[in-house]
């Protein structure tokens, strides 16, 4: 539950990875949670690039969440699931700008980018320090 909002998140992807473990099929709820997962686990499959894609894989982690709330008797509904969570903007900017840096030096690694360098003559002025004082004693 608490990292709902950022399924990439390791201990979110290892929560869904037990729970074939913690759901065992002994009554009809668990049963419920293993076929939500399994749903989900296909669709996770397939190709996650496109917002269509995204989206139909946000609604069935939803519907896993809400169905392992009953078979733990919690009364979630798939609209709290969706809308109460907090995720600052300022963590997805974070996410997305590593994403995209990452994207972008892996095209360089792979040379499939250019990397425009410019070199500039060093014709500057020398910068005027003030002396030291072991100097200024000298």
């Amino acid at each position: 539950m608490m990292y709902r909002a950022t399924r990439l998140n390791l201990n979110f992807v290892q929560a869904l990875n037990v729970i074939d473990v913690v759901f065992d099929r002994n009554n009809q709820k668990e049963k419920e949670v293993r076929t939500a997962w399994k749903v989900l686990l296909d669709h996770l499959t397939t190709d996650q690039a496109s917002l269509p894609a995204q989206q139909k894989a946000f609604d069935l982690t939803i519907t896993l969440l809400v169905r392992m709330g009953k078979s733990l008797n919690y009364d979630f509904d798939e609209v709290y699931l969706k809308r109460q969570v907090y995720q600052p903007i300022g963590h997805t900017q974070i996410e997305e700008a590593q994403d995209e840096i990452r994207t972008l030096v892996l095209r360089l690694l792979k040379g499939q980018g250019r990397l425009p360098i410019a070199v500039f003559p060093d014709k500057f002025d020398p910068l005027p320090f003030p002396p030291l004082k072991n100097d200024a004693e000298d």
